[in-house]
């Protein structure tokens, strides 16, 4: 990702961030590297899908092709990590 388009996915998130509305857990925030925008449902089944065995994965989008994952301890989002 170049400068300018983190810059300006860190404002965009914290301009929709509500701390009373926030979720318990580790967020991680994920991009598809693609050149066009994805099915979001689609992408979010397979997600869950590969990492069922995992737990509570909760998968959320945020912008084109960028969503935050959270799981509820470091074991899992290390595991998603790796």
């Amino acid at each position: 990702m170049a400068g300018a388009e983190v810059e300006e996915l860190v404002v965009h998130l914290e301009k929709s961030m509500d701390l009373s509305n926030m979720e318990q857990g580790i967020k991680l925030v994920g991009t598809a590297l693609a050149n066009k925008t994805l099915n979001k449902w689609g992408v979010r089944n397979i997600l869950r899908y590969s990492w069922n065995e995992m737990g509570e994965v909760e998968i959320k989008w945020v912008k084109d092709n960028t969503f935050i994952i959270t799981v509820n301890d470091e074991s899992t989002a290390a595991k998603i990590i790796d």
